[in-house]
């Protein structure tokens, strides 16, 4: 408010004078109606009034049009500061994500299948943070990351199967595979959401 007031005040102070000589010339025209020159006087402090009046709300109008720039481009920066924020998280769930997967990769040729499983999930979960926190995910990026999402807890589901019944029964090659094409799609994603911190 204050800093408002020291950026209006002299607009503010012009419109004011403006004001007080209407009214003073007002003030003279109805003492002295019966003076010629009287009225004249009044009549030139009027025309002086209102122009005054005039500049000083024409000023304060300009003032607060700029003030309203700056506020919008102050948003538009902030605005951009989150995305690139947003960005720059979901790069890093990018990264948690490849590092689970290529743990999945080791554990499943070993096989440790328990360790492979709970590694393939938390690879998930980071999956999930990816798609609700990058604000440059393109409808063909979410759709892939969906799929991802939907391949990664079929084989979850089938590998826990496998744990209670006591015999893990899953084709280790397709789920290397599977890991692979992950990992390949999100490097490169990866790489495109570098650019856009840059």
């Amino acid at each position: 408010m204050l800093v408002f007031a020291r950026k209006f005040w002299p607009h503010s102070l012009t419109a004011a004078i403006g004001v007080a000589i209407c009214s003073y010339a007002l003030f003279k025209w109805l003492v002295h109606l019966d003076g010629a020159s009287s009225a004249a006087n009044g009549l030139v402090l009027g025309i002086w009034g209102i122009a005054f009046s005039i500049v000083g709300f024409v000023i304060t109008i300009l003032q607060i049009s700029k003030t309203q720039s700056a506020t919008q481009a102050a948003m538009k920066a902030v605005n951009e500061l989150r995305n690139k924020m947003m960005t720059f998280d979901s790069n890093i769930e990018i990264q948690k994500a490849i590092v689970f997967i290529r743990e999945t990769q080791s554990h499943i040729k070993i096989p440790t299948w328990e360790s492979a499983n709970t590694a393939y999930k938390n690879s998930k979960v980071s999956i999930l943070k990816l798609a609700e926190l990058s604000p440059d995910l393109s409808e063909s990026d979410r759709k892939t990351l969906a799929s991802m999402l939907t391949d990664i807890s079929t084989t979850s589901d089938n590998i826990d199967v496998g744990l209670l019944k006591g015999e893990v029964d899953v084709d280790r090659g397709r789920i290397l595979k599977g890991c692979r094409k992950h990992e390949d799609y999100l490097v490169k994603l990866s790489i495109g959401l570098q650019r856009k911190i840059k």
